[in-house]
């Protein structure tokens, strides 16, 4: 679905989830794209990819601001916490045994601060 989908089309939809995926903007932009805050109220998992985890800090009380470096290129994330949006999609495992993700990356944005919640 595109990034100013309506409410309604979402509800329509009725996920189980929802993924915000990576973009070329920089969410540290004024008029950049972000999620509607229905989004974030749907009572389901929101998983941010890039550009969608720079806007998901941004918007629920992180920080985001531009990176002294850019990256670009091949990357292994590693989960270190068990979810259901990633469980058993691992592309390989570390010495220890948590899962890593192959990804490919490019952006100059970095998140420096969450909310914490209790």
């Amino acid at each position: 679905m595109a990034w100013d989908v309506t409410e309604a089309q979402i509800r329509e939809f009725n996920p189980s989830g929802i993924i915000l995926s990576g973009g070329p903007e920089s969410t540290t932009e004024e008029n950049s794209p972000r999620a509607p805050q229905y989004v974030f109220e749907a009572g389901v998992p929101v998983f941010g990819v890039c550009y969608g985890m720079q806007t998901m800090a941004m918007q629920l009380g992180g920080h985001v601001e531009g990176s002294n470096e850019r990256e670009f290129g091949y990357a292994q994330v590693e989960v270190v916490n068990d979810s259901a949006l990633v469980r058993g999609i691992e592309d390989s495992l570390t010495a220890d045994g948590k899962p890593l993700l192959d990804v490919w990356m490019s952006h100059g944005d970095k998140v420096t601060a969450i909310r914490r919640t209790s």
